[in-house]
């Protein structure tokens, strides 16, 4: 991968007129693209296989568990755009009022993430459960997804970024998505020298949109976006506009959380990877963002989600950071059983993908079939 620069080298950054270099994609960019294809492919045709052999109405018990936790982030209309990277992240309210009509039709009965203990420690046998839950704080959860949740009565979480509420943060990958989208070609200048990446059809967007988020992820979060977002006005996009249209601000929230339907939790100050920052400042952001919604809504929130939430954002030490909460989710896939009640900082979810808007699929993710071949969670580090 082409180095986009280093941290501390801001002070050499070359002019606006410097000659640009061309950073050519590699074997390695068109594999990749190539390999996320085929993985979507491949995962479609497996939840299609499920649902037309019926092996989801057969899963055993001990796969479906108690009942599932839903992950999902934006809820919003399907609007056509030149380049999004984000489409994973985007269902439509149509497609979240079908999922609740079909989970229920099965049986499982909509709760407040609160009552999951409550409901891990119950006595078996009873109706399995779902607890909706939506990351980072969007404004299209207000406008378009709480109606869904309050037509049809069913409980809601929304994990709220205090930073991102209050503007003191941005969003870099929705800020680096609408930069790629707004041009023909990314001009990256962090330090060292100046690059151009072409960026004149989706596929070309594509792998720019991964290989800049590549360099973001490995290096100093922080100086990341502060780059982005100055390389993203230099492309005339404001990142400061772009958390503005698309995080809820404090009156917004505090709207939200009136609903008797929602519930509001912590979701970190900054969305920094925990993991790849001191334990400090691990505990800073936690503790900042606690006090930030606290202050917004006058209680303090009592459920927590890790930011990324995958294996590489949370292990056993931000785990153990997050004791103070009720509960804490990742975004693991998987069921919940009995034993997950010795790992509430560690609960796992069910992405509902915008890349997979099937209710057939949707069943067999939560008859946990297909988490059989990913390796248990009971050996995170």
């Amino acid at each position: 991968m082409v180095g986009l620069g280093t941290p501390g080298r801001a002070e050499f950054r070359t002019t606006a007129a410097a000659p640009a270099v061309a950073v050519p994609f590699t074997v390695h960019d068109f594999a990749r693209h190539l390999f996320l294809g085929a993985k979507f492919a491949a995962i479609s045709a497996t939840l299609e296989a499920m649902h037309l052999t019926r092996a989801a109405r057969f899963a055993p018990d001990r796969l479906r568990g108690r009942g599932v936790i839903f992950t999902l982030h934006h809820v919003r209309p399907h609007e056509p755009a030149r380049f999004r990277a984000s489409t994973h992240l985007e269902i439509t309210p149509d497609f979240l009022e079908a999922v609740i009509r079909h989970v229920t039709a099965l049986g499982y009965q909509p709760i407040p993430l609160t009552e999951v203990p409550a409901r891990l420690a119950g006595p078996e046998g009873g109706p399995r459960f779902v607890a909706f839950t939506l990351d980072d704080g969007y404004r299209d959860n207000l406008v378009h997804a709480r109606p869904v949740f309050e037509r049809h009565s069913v409980p809601f979480t929304v994990f709220a970024t205090s930073g991102f509420v209050t503007r003191e943060r941005t969003v870099w990958w929705q800020t680096l998505e609408k930069t790629i989208a707004a041009v023909d070609d990314l001009y990256w200048d962090a330090g060292e020298r100046r690059h151009r990446f072409s960026c004149t059809g989706r596929r070309a967007k594509a792998m720019t949109f991964r290989r800049v988020a590549d360099w973001m992820n490995s290096v100093d979060e922080d100086w990341a976006i502060s780059t982005l977002d100055r390389v993203a006005a230099e492309h005339g996009i404001s990142a400061a506009a772009v958390v503005e249209q698309e995080v809820m601000n404090v009156a917004e929230l505090r709207d939200l959380a009136a609903s008797p339907m929602a519930t509001i939790g912590a979701h970190t100050w900054s969305h920094v990877n925990l993991r790849r920052v001191s334990h400090d400042r691990l505990v800073e952001d936690i503790d900042r963002g606690v006090a930030e919604v606290t202050s917004i809504l006058g209680h303090r929130p009592t459920v927590f989600a890790y930011p990324y939430g995958s294996h590489a954002s949370a292990g056993v030490r931000e785990f153990a950071a997050a004791r103070g909460f009720d509960l804490a989710v990742t975004t693991e896939p998987g069921t919940l059983h009995a034993a997950d009640l010795e790992r509430l900082t560690a609960l796992p979810r069910i992405s509902i993908n915008g890349h997979y808007q099937r209710t057939s699929w949707i069943e067999a993710l939560i008859s946990g079939l297909p988490f059989e071949l990913i390796p248990h969670r009971a050996d995170f580090d």
